[in-house]
């Protein structure tokens, strides 16, 4: 039954009789509005199956719904089957393409390993070959350099036989000289027994005297067949070395003539003994010729400096020897200008600084008798010595430094036992005559009023303490200029090497005064030797920095020599002592080198006596040494070429990094110098070493 529509509620709160008779016709028409709506579904009731009949269909769909679900599974996988066939016979084609080109590739590398083994056994082979070749080829280089030096030792040997020929020549002069004499002695023997004094004892001097000479050509013979000896074997000698320079032609068949060489250098082996022998035979000579002579000993003592005293070409430029007048009241900025002046005509530039700094230490050799220009090659450390030479009118020597020098002998020459004289090099003839009072020379010979630059050129291609040390330490020991005391003068006198020494007598020395100048320039790489702290502490080194601006075109030739030379009255004039500085600048010295010495003894490296000196020196003869700033620039100058080297090697920790950036700022903010601040900065940023590079 439908449900009554609701009654208005205004309509039944008053209770009046029409609110009830609204309310019966509202139920009546629910009813016939149920009855209506009843009537209307059972007459659609009535066209429409019954239920069992839907239920039946409903089953029935069911169950075809439930076929056509598993027909499609079965659909799906017949689909599944289908593709799954399909990827597995593509797969299978891939597969078998796959195996194929494998296959292909296998045989293919099989081909290639058997060519690689092919060129495996051809490169062993042609190795074997490569390495019994090169065996061969070292062979024969050995053999070709035995060869040489055997050519060397029989050309030597001709040599000695030369100059045993050049001795008897010799010895037959003193003979003759003593039958002269002897006859002169037989004279005066007449001459005595005329005037009957003693007239037994003269006659058997006479008669001995007479023994003597009829001995004499018995020796001369002798001396004769030696010497005719000795030209047969020189002969044979000469034929040896002819045969020895054929063999450098036919270097490829030396491997066959080895028992001939070895044959060879035992002759050779038996005839340096026989030479030995015979030189041992005419030195016995000579000493009983001298017994008898008597006035052998002393020209043969003339004789043993006379290559010491021959003058060298460094003093005297032409070949009538003739000296340039010297400069007269030259004054030291002018000489500078000169230095400069002639350097622009060569077309050479240096850094105005570096030409004061080269000066500078020149001038200061009374203690820091060494100057060194370091830097890589090709910066001009030798030119600027050698230009600097020419304009100021000082002499100059250049000594390339070998690296087999090994001793003193090698700057100063060496005695010849086998001449007996001594070989002299040009620095040893130069120290001669730059001597003050030299025994060895005239003294109208001397040179000593002038000065002389000696430049030891690539210095430390040797061991600098080898050759060197010895010569440093003479030149360290020198008194002051003007000092005629032997006493004080002996510290810095270096002696000769000669025989006389070992007999007793006073030996003979150079001494090398305050008007030589020594300079050495040494290239930093691999092939060199590092200055050793003794060097450093009597050296300045000066650094040649690498070239901002490179140039195209050198000037390599000498200049044109002054046409005066510079005295050395006027060199020491130059020189000034510490006080010249003042009070005031003397103050800023003493402060910087006590702060300073404060820092190196953190750095463990602190200096005393002699670096101060030097210091102090160098700033009194600094070109600008009148001015506050001139005085600066002097001591920015020491701290980078005296103190700053000798750091090398400190392990930069805690301490000594802070002690070296304390340097750096005192170099900046008290010596103005914000550059080489910053050079000490980058050698001591990111390393656990100091090395000052510049």
């Amino acid at each position: 039954m439908p449900d009554l529509p609701d009654i208005p509620a205004i309509w039944l709160t008053g209770g009046s009789l029409f609110a009830l008779l609204v309310a019966v016709a509202w139920g009546t028409i629910a009813v016939v509005s149920a009855t209506l709506a009843e009537r209307e579904h059972r007459a659609k009731a009535a066209g429409m199956p019954s239920f069992q009949e839907l239920g039946a269909a409903r089953a029935s769909l069911e169950e075809a719904r439930r076929q056509i679900a598993e027909e499609a599974e079965r659909l799906d996988d017949i689909r599944r089957q289908v593709a799954e066939r399909e990827r597995d016979r593509v797969d299978t084609q891939h597969w078998r393409s796959l195996v194929e080109e494998t296959k292909r590739e296998y045989e293919s590398l099989s081909d290639m390993a058997r060519e690689i083994d092919r060129i495996r056994e051809q490169f062993e082979d042609a190795a074997k070959d490569l390495a019994a070749r090169r065996q061969e080829v070292a062979d024969k280089a050995a053999e070709r350099d035995r060869l040489a030096g055997e050519v060397g030792r029989l050309t030597r040997q001709r040599d000695e036989a030369d100059d045993l020929t050049k001795q008897i020549e010799e010895k037959e002069t003193r003979l003759g000289e003593i039958r002269r004499e002897l006859a002169t002695a037989g004279n005066e023997i007449e001459d005595r027994r005329q005037a009957r004094f003693d007239v037994e004892r003269l006659e058997s001097l006479k008669g001995a005297l007479e023994n003597a000479i009829k001995e004499l050509p018995q020796q001369v013979d002798a001396l004769h067949r030696e010497k005719s000896s000795l030209e047969s074997e020189l002969a044979d000698l000469r034929a040896k070395e002819a045969d020895l320079r054929s063999l450098r032609d036919k270097i490829d068949r030396l491997t066959d003539r080895k028992g001939e060489l070895e044959a060879a250098i035992q002759a050779r082996d038996t005839r340096k003994e026989e030479l030995t022998r015979e030189i041992e035979n005419l030195q016995a000579k000579r000493d009983a010729a001298t017994t008898t002579g008597g006035g052998i000993a002393q020209v043969e003592a003339s004789l043993v400096l006379e290559d010491l005293q021959r003058p060298p070409s460094c003093l005297f430029h032409d070949a009538d020897r003739h000296l340039p007048e010297p400069f007269r009241n030259a004054d030291e900025e002018e000489m500078l200008d000169r230095v400069r002046k002639h350097l622009a005509d060569l077309e050479l530039r240096f850094d105005p600084r570096i030409i004061k700094r080269f000066h500078t230490c020149l001038k200061t050799s009374r203690i820091s008798p060494l100057t060194v220009l370091a830097g890589i090659s090709g910066t001009g450390k030798s030119l600027l010595p050698e230009r600097y030479a020419e304009a100021m009118g000082i002499h100059f020597l250049k000594l390339p430094v070998q690296p087999r020098w090994d001793s003193p002998q090698d700057l100063l020459g060496f005695y010849n036992y086998l001449e007996q004289r001594y070989k002299a090099t040009d620095l040893a003839r130069a120290l001669v005559r730059m001597e003050e009072r030299s025994t060895l020379i005239p003294q109208d010979e001397s040179t000593s009023d002038r000065v002389l630059l000696i430049l030891l050129d690539e210095m430390n291609l040797a061991r600098i303490e080898y050759y060197f040390s010895e010569f440093l330490s003479r030149l360290e020991g020198r008194p002051e200029p003007g000092v005629d005391d032997e006493e004080r003068l002996r510290s810095g006198r270096i002696e000769i090497d000669i025989p006389s020494q070992e007999q007793g007598h006073q030996p003979l020395g150079i001494y090398p005064g305050h008007n030589v100048l020594f300079a050495g320039t040494m290239n930093e790489d691999e092939s060199t030797q590092s200055l050793s702290g003794k060097v450093l502490d009597r050296a300045n080194m000066i650094r040649f920095p690498r070239p901002k601006d490179l140039v195209a075109k050198v000037t390599q030739g000498a200049g044109r020599r002054a046409d005066r030379f510079l005295p050395f009255e006027t060199w020491k004039a130059w020189h000034r002592d510490p006080d010249a500085l003042g009070e005031a600048n003397n103050r800023i010295i003493n402060g910087f080198v006590d702060d300073l010495n404060d820092q190196l003894e953190v750095l463990k490296h602190p200096f005393a006596h002699r670096i101060a000196q030097a210091i102090y020196s160098y700033a009194a003869n600094h070109p600008d040494f009148q001015t506050e700033a001139g005085v600066r620039t002097a001591l920015a100058d020491m701290l980078e070429l005296r103190i700053l080297p000798k750091l090398r090697g400190v392990d930069l920790q805690n301490n000594e990094r802070v002690a070296l950036q304390r340097i750096q700022k005192m170099a900046e903010d008290r010596l103005g110098e914000p550059d080489l601040g910053k050079r000490i900065e980058n050698n001591i940023r990111g390393t656990d070493m100091f090395t000052w590079t510049g």
